[in-house]
């Protein structure tokens, strides 16, 4: 188990027995590869716009809309539902949920031959992510060493950035190598 510490004063812990510093920096760190990973693989779609386009024959409109907000609206909404599903109970079953789902989505954008398969795997991508991250944010917080949520909630925050950034720098190199 991630963590013993109650959420809160007036609700007992979710979990048995306790579990050693050691666990929770590594779960953490974890935590924050996976974010990374999952910014990255959500990105590299939308770095490669312009192939993905012409690939799937989707004006600019056409492609914001099923790489943006189709996404976005499934993150919404599945993160309003896992939010609510998830009150007091363990992350990880979302966690491990949420994973499975996004790296589904996220191989069948790979695979994607037509622009309805592209959206079906955004929106598989977006509810994987809905229920994976909010339950990350939950075990960070709940780690029970204050003096450390800042900090893992900090690389968190980074692990996301860079991963949109390196994304971006990955496809470009990529598309400058093909091209060339």
């Amino acid at each position: 188990m991630l963590t013993d510490r109650p959420l809160s004063p007036n609700k007992p812990s979710i979990h048995a027995e306790p579990v050693r510093a050691g666990d929770t920096r590594r779960a953490s760190w974890l935590l924050v590869i996976g974010t990374y990973l999952a910014y990255f693989d959500r990105f590299v779609s939308s770095a490669g716009a312009t192939f993905l386009k012409r690939e799937f024959d989707l004006s600019d409109a056409a492609f914001g809309l099923i790489a943006g907000t189709l996404f976005a609206v499934a993150y919404a909404i599945g993160a309003v539902a896992f939010g609510h599903a998830s009150r007091n109970r363990s992350p990880a079953p979302f966690l491990v949920a949420g994973i499975a789902c996004w790296t589904c989505g996220i191989v069948a954008l790979g695979y994607a031959t037509r622009a309805e398969h592209f959206a079906v795997a955004q929106i598989v991508a977006g509810i994987g992510q809905a229920a994976a991250i909010p339950a990350a944010v939950a075990v960070i917080t709940s780690t029970g060493e204050p003096a450390r949520i800042g900090r893992v909630t900090s690389r968190f925050s980074i692990a996301s950035s860079l991963g949109r950034s390196s994304a971006a720098l990955t496809t470009g190199n990529l598309i400058a190598a093909i091209a060339a």
